[in-house]
């Protein structure tokens, strides 16, 4: 499923999933009032649906309201065809990582895949090889267990006071796939009738 990164945001929130103070805007007049409800400094990430925004040049950071508007004004005029901006609060980055689950046709089952190294060059990390990224399967007649996700965590190297945390994230993550897979099913089940 492709969906805005706004979209998977709202789930995350309505799942536990802790996510950067945002707001959405769809025209210059509506920045004013998300740069003064979000503390400053703020990054700028037009939502399109394909990856690479960064390097393409079109995640902006402003430290100043004039910064965010020209920011703005620029990927509005971008010729790409955004028509949104999700602006969030920028926070520190202590360290990024790579978490996952999908669908593993071959083995029909769901898989969970992670990576110490997050980051815009993920997809290079995974042409690179499989060392340095993670699969841990679930079957779908059982779904998660925290076992799972555990050996994952142990996996990508997180400290014992992190892995509750991580657990959590990945269980809600996971509770998230199986609801958007019901849906999907759903919506193909009226579409067929």
């Amino acid at each position: 499923m492709r969906i805005f990164e706004y979209v998977a945001k709202e789930l995350f929130k309505r799942n536990g999933i802790a996510v950067p103070v945002s707001g959405l805007v769809e025209k210059p007049s509506e920045l004013e009032k998300v740069l003064i409800d979000i503390r400053g400094p703020w990054v700028l990430k037009p939502q399109v649906l394909f990856g690479a925004r960064g390097k393409a040049g079109l995640i902006k950071f402003a430290d100043s309201k004039e910064a965010a508007v020209t920011g703005a004004g620029e990927l509005w005029n971008a010729g790409r065809g955004i028509k949104k901006i999700l602006i969030e609060e920028k926070i520190k980055v202590q360290r990024e990582l790579y978490l996952s689950i999908t669908i593993d046709p071959g083995k029909a089952c769901a898989v969970i895949i992670a990576s110490a190294q997050g980051g815009t060059d993920i997809e290079t990390l995974a042409v690179s090889g499989k060392k340095n990224i993670l699969y841990e399967y679930i079957d779908l007649n059982i779904g998660i267990m925290p076992f799972n996700a555990r050996k994952t965590a142990y996996g990508i190297g997180l400290d014992n006071g992190l892995i509750s945390r991580y657990v959590s994230v990945v269980t809600s993550l996971y509770n998230i796939f199986e609801e958007s897979d019901r849906s999907e099913e759903h919506t193909s089940e009226l579409q067929s009738h």
